[in-house]
Parts: C-alpha cells; structure tokens; sequence
C-alpha cells in the first residue's frame, strides 16, 4: 500500500505590501486634495475619488509599471495626479502649479510619515517566522520608493528580497514576478511558497495557479462568499504555518 503524500513545509513567505503591510495614514482622495487645496487648486473629492481608479487603469495599461524604462514613476505618476485633479473639477492647471502639486505629493509617499502598519501584529510576526528558519519576502505591484519606506518603518530588515513591479517591467499576476522568487531561492516544489496579499486576482488566485500556497489578506470579509475561511487572514495573529 504506497504511503500518503507528505505535503513539504513552507520555506518562503512572500507578502503583498500595498494593504497587506502598509496602507496611507490618510485616506489617498483626502489628501489629495488637501495638497491642491493649499496651491489655490479646487478638487471636489467625491469626484476625484470617482475619477482616480479610470485614470490609474488606463494609465497602467498604456504606460505599464509606473513607466517602466519609459518616464520613470516621478513622472507616471505626475500625469496621473494632474489628469485626476483637472478631472475632478478644477480645470487646467498650469504646469507650474502641477508641477509643486505632484512633486510635492509624491516625496510625501516617499517618506514613512505617509504610512502605516495595517496590522500591528505584523513585526512580531515577521520575527517569530524568520526564527523558525522561514525566508522573507515582498511581492508587490509598487514603484522604487517600497523599500526606502520600508526601510524607515523599520520592516525592510525582516526580508531577504522585495521584488518590485516597478523594477522588473512585470506585475501581478504574471506569473512571472513569481517565478522570479522560486529561482532567487531555489524553490523547486512551487508549494513550498506562501503568498499572502490582499487582492483576490493578483495575490491569491495568482499564486495558487502556480501551485504555491496562498492567504488571501481579508480583516473585512470583503470575500467571505468567494474564499473560504480556512484560506482568509483577518489577523496577522491567526497566521500558523506547517
């Protein structure tokens, strides 16, 4: 009678960064628009909140990772914020004036004060997994400024990689961000990696069509009725790995 499959222990964790381990201290249309407001710029924030996500999906699509060896994200990202303020009411901007704005919005993303933890059980739990011999990693469709951030929210020091869209031309959920952690630590059974993020498409259902394991990261039951509860994180503190 052949023995039962012995599924192998995990031996990397890779995590999502952007509402996974971080997220904005103020909500991102609030303080968008309290910097307009301060250069004379009038943005109605309910159509700046309706306006962002269009703009950020057609922007991606036709400039992919935040222009990736094309612009650069300074510049990606300039667009976006100047194409979603004159959508959101204000009107033409002078490029002056955008310019301010955009800079000034992107340094502030840049730096630690803009963020916080969105789970505080998070560095402890990052400790606990490296001291069982775990390796560390981030995954995320994010631009160059992740691991400065990172850095000073004393997090970056608790992983060994942190592979980054922005950096590689390839996004979630290509496999191909994936295959680029299996081959930096020498994974070659797929199950040995643990995915968790917060997006249902790119984080969970990503990895799991490569055969890792994967948690989607979900403290609201936004996907109670997709996902079921053994797969779901809604506490950094209900992670167990075997």
């Amino acid at each position: 009678m052949p023995l039962p499959r012995v599924s192998p222990v995990v031996q990397v964790v890779s995590l999502d960064a952007m509402n996974t381990l971080i997220k904005p201290r103020i909500p991102v249309y609030k303080l968008y628009t309290q910097f307009a407001r301060f250069h004379n710029v009038i943005v109605d924030e309910s159509a700046l909140t309706a306006a962002f996500p269009s703009l950020f999906k057609s922007l991606s699509a036709s400039s992919p990772c935040y222009g990736f060896n094309a612009e650069g994200p300074r510049s990606w990202w300039s667009s976006l914020i100047v194409n979603a303020f004159e959508r959101a009411g204000s009107g033409p901007i002078s490029p002056d004036v955008a310019a301010k704005i955009s800079n000034e919005l992107y340094d502030h993303y840049s730096l630690a004060d803009a963020w916080e933890l969105l789970d505080e059980e998070m560095p402890s739990v990052l400790s606990r997994l490296r001291l069982r011999g775990i390796a560390l990693c981030v995954i995320s469709n994010f631009d160059n400024r992740l691991k400065s951030i990172l850095a000073s929210m004393n997090l970056l020091s608790h992983f060994q990689m942190v592979v980054l869209s922005g950096e590689l031309g390839i996004e979630k959920p290509d496999r191909r961000i994936f295959d680029t952690v299996l081959r930096h630590f020498s994974l070659r059974d797929t199950s040995t990696l643990l995915h968790i993020g917060d997006d249902l498409e790119k984080d969970f259902r990503a990895a799991k069509s490569i055969g890792a394991r994967a948690l989607l990261f979900d403290p609201r039951d936004k996907h109670a009725q997709s996902v079921s509860e053994h797969d779901r994180l809604r506490s950094f503190s209900q992670l167990s790995i075997y």
